[in-house]
Parts: C-alpha cells; sequence; structure tokens
C-alpha cells in the first residue's frame, strides 16, 4: 500500500536536491553524452538486474514544488518495459520554474535516480553520479508511469495464484448462459508468462501466452467504453470508479482493475457489430471465493447493502442474476438479468433503505442523476420511467430488436437503434405524445 506522510525534514532534503539537479542540468556540457547511464534505454537495462526498485510519488505539489509523498515500490521488469516503449527527446535544458503538477521518482541507487514529471512540463530527468540528462517525454508516460504502483493485492494478480469469479457484473443478452450464483464455470491461473482458464466440469483448458504483466492506464473514454455493449452497459466508468488499469491478455480477453477489484472482460467480434463486450466478471482467489464485499453485489441474485442481504429473486422469479448495480442521485439501480434481451431493473432508495419500484425491460437511460426522466424500451415499445408508452416501433423481422436508446442533443427526442444484421437509427418525439415510428 501506499503510505502517504506529510513532507519531512528528509522529504524537503530530497527536494533541495532536486533543485540542485535542476541547476546542475544548466551547467551540464557535452561531457555527460559519454556516460551510458544516463540514457534511458540504459536504465531499462539497468533496471531489469533489480527485484524492486523504491518510488517516491507526489500527486500534486504547491507553487514551491512541495507536496506529500508516497513511498511504495515497483518491480524493476515493470519499469524496464516501461522505458523500453518510451520514445523519448533528448532537450539540453530543461523548462524554467518549478513544477507545479505531480511527479513520480525510481531510486535504483543512492546515486542514481529518473525523476517523470506531469504535464505540462511532460519531461524526465536522469541522475546519476552527479550528473544529469533531461528528456521531452510523451503524453501518456506520465500516467504510464503512476500506472505502475501497487496499491492493492489485488492489483498485481500474484504468479501461481488461481481465481474464480465471484460475481457477473455483465452478461450479453444474446448469450444463453445464466451466471447462477456469479459463476462463470471456470477457474483462472496466473502464470509468470500466461494466464489459463480451465473449465471446472470438462478439465478442458485455453492458454492465452505469451502475456506480459503490466498494468496500463485504462485506454478508452465513457462514451468508447459504453459504446461496446450491444444492449445496457455499465456507463460512466471514470465517474463511478476512482482508479481504472488495464491489463491486456489476448485480442478477446483482459483484465481491469477498478478500485482494487479485478474485472474479467471477454469480447465477442463479428462483421455486423464489430467488437463487443460479452461478459463481464469479478475475479477473487480461489481461497477467498465466498467473501462478498460490503455494499456489492455477488453476481447470483444477492443484493449486499450495508450489510444487509436482498434476495432479488423474491422480488421477481424472472431473475436469475445480478447484471450489476448503478448510482443514481438517492437511489441504486439493481439490473437484474431475467434472459435474452429482458432485465428486470429495481430501484433502491438508499436514505430509507428500500425497494421503491420495479421495471421490466431493457436499454434504461435517464438524464444526469435524476432517474424520474428514465427511459426504457420493452420489446418494440418505448416506456417513461411512469410506465407511459411514448412509441411503438415497427421492427423489420422477429430477429430484429431495440440496441439501444440515447436522448437527442436536445434532449426533446429519443434516438433509437435497431439491430437488425445492421444498425438502423430513428429519431422519435419523446415530448408526451405516443407515435408509431418506422424503422427506415
Amino acid at each position: 500500500m501506499l503510505n502517504y506522510k506529510k513532507t519531512t525534514f528528509w522529504i524537503i532534503a530530497v527536494a533541495v536536491i532536486a533543485c540542485i539537479v535542476v541547476a546542475v542540468c544548466f551547467l551540464t556540457n557535452p561531457k555527460n553524452e559519454a556516460i551510458p547511464s544516463l540514457d534511458y534505454k540504459n536504465v531499462a537495462r539497468a533496471c531489469v538486474q533489480l527485484d524492486e526498485i523504491e518510488v517516491i510519488y507526489v500527486p500534486e505539489k504547491d507553487r514551491y514544488g512541495d507536496g506529500d509523498a508516497n513511498f511504495t515500490q515497483v518491480s524493476g521488469e515493470a519499469l524496464a518495459r516501461l522505458l523500453d516503449n518510451a520514445d523519448w527527446k533528448q532537450r539540453l535544458i530543461p523548462p524554467v520554474g518549478a513544477n507545479v503538477h505531480g511527479s513520480i521518482s525510481f531510486v535504483l541507487e543512492d546515486n542514481y535516480m529518473i525523476t517523470i514529471e506531469q504535464s505540462p512540463r511532460s519531461i524526465a530527468c536522469i541522475h546519476y553520479d552527479g550528473e544529469s540528462r533531461y528528456y521531452s517525454i510523451g503524453e501518456d508516460d506520465y500516467n504510464n508511469a503512476v500506472a505502475l504502483l501497487s496499491v492493492s493485492g489485488v492489483y498485481e494478480p500474484v504468479i501461481g495464484e488461481t481465481y474464480v469469479s465471484s460475481g457477473c457484473l455483465y452478461m450479453n443478452p444474446l448469450s444463453s448462459y445464466a451466471a447462477v450464483n456469479g459463476d462463470s464455470g471456470s477457474r483462472y491461473l496466473i502464470g509468470e508468462d500466461g494466464f489459463t482458464i480451465e473449465n471446472r466440469s470438462t478439465g478442458a483448458t485455453q492458454v492465452i501466452s505469451p502475456v506480459s504483466w503490466s498494468w496500463q492506464p485504462f485506454p478508452w473514454t465513457d462514451e468508447e467504453w459504453g459504446s461496446q455493449f450491444t444492449v445496457g452497459s455499465i456507463p460512466n466508468v471514470s465517474e463511478v470508479y476512482n482508479d481504472i488499469q488495464y491489463q491486456p491478455l489476448n485480442d478477446g480477453c483482459y483484465l481491469l482493475n477498478v478500485d482494487g477489484q479485478l474485472w474479467l472482460v471477454k469480447t465477442h467480434e463479428n462483421s455486423n457489430m464489430g467488437q463487443f463486450i460479452w461478459s463481464i466478471y469479478t475475479l477473487v482467489p480461489e481461497d477467498d471465493a465466498s467473501v462478498l464485499p460490503v455494499g456489492g453485489t455477488d453476481g447470483a441474485t444477492i443484493f449486499n447493502y450495508n450489510g444487509i442481504d436482498y434476495d432479488m429473486k423474491e422480488r421477481n422469479q424472472a431473475i436469475n442474476a445480478l447484471a450489476g448495480h448503478y448510482p443514481v442521485g438517492k437511489y441504486i439501480i439493481v439490473k437484474g438479468h431475467a434472459g435474452p434481451k429482458n432485465c428486470v431493473y429495481s430501484v433502491f432508495d438508499i436514505e430509507s433503505e428500500q425497494f421503491v419500484k420495479d421495471i421490466t425491460g431493457t436499454n434504461l437511460i435517464w438524464r444526469n442523476d435524476d432517474i424520474t426522466t428514465a427511459v426504457y424500451s420493452f420489446w418494440s415499445e418505448i416506456y417513461d420511467y411512469e410506465g407511459k408508452c411514448l412509441a411503438s416501433v415497427d421492427l423489420p423481422d422477429e430477429s430484429s430488436y431495440i440496441k439501444e436508446l440515447a436522448f437527442s442533443d436536445d434532449e426533446a427526442g429519443l434516438i433509437v437503434t435497431i439491430w437488425n444484421n445492421s444498425e438502423d437509427v430513428i429519431v422519435i418525439d419523446i415530448g408526451g405524445h405516443a407515435q408509431t415510428a418506422a424503422a427506415p
């Protein structure tokens, strides 16, 4: 875990040394061109020889360059990979003025350190045996460096550990598989350079290799992430969660670290829809599989809030698994999977700690944090929060369905996406008048 402390005397000393480093950089002459240790690619080679590297991470600084320092370690191999993938350009002198943004320093030895500074400076400085060299870096390099920090046991999957699913956060409605009790039916083995998926019933295995274990920044915006769901979604992830990291496995599978919780995301792809998310499971070590996070969902039919379990199947017998929960103002929307192209949304009031409404349908959306603005679809019809039918869409054939709803920019209309081996889009009026809209 990161250890947060207020600036102490020796931290101030480090800051003073950093200032001296800046001064040295202004005085640096071409002689340091002959020092191999100041080449960042050579730093990468040095890192490979180290099991762990000390880190000093300062997320924010005041105008004097001071800030709270966090101390932790990263693996030498992880930092080596970051530097190997970097494309830095050497610069003669650093920018003028103190860095009032974040910085992260990796200490290889007492006299050997590399510091990476946050944008807008976007620079790195290598300090070795009294000499320094500055580089201009890429816009994502600082975030990639911060992503190396290990802040929990789940943040770095344990090599040799076996994991199982503890919850199903999302299952594509086209799937015929119901993740009862959040069980994917598989176990997952973390190898040194691979990821093995084993079917617990048949023993069949899928080995994904090679895997380079190195957490990366979440590569999508909320809009890009949401577009990968054919029906429903886990929306606004950057607003709901504080820290999301990404670990690619192969083209159809990756891991996410979401505020210390490990998610396994599987995707499918076809010529009509492109790549889309098929399932999302939470993973825990097999020995801890019975542990249910407080305030969350176990992925079966149990929703837990403030230590109290609510069996959603008792509210609606059609619910066979939970597909996620989303905060909306003073409410939590608990989404239950009820079959292909059908869900049950239960509205939970966190003040009274009671459910106040159930909505059967799909594609539930709302404006801002006001659930009363919600609209949703049920087969070919579209309803508002009170259950009033706003429109009935003429679907081209039995295989077609309403894939997605979205509010128009002026919020006076509703954009309806119809799936029919392709995507047709229509716009209907949601001003309070029901109407029939034919798909083009």
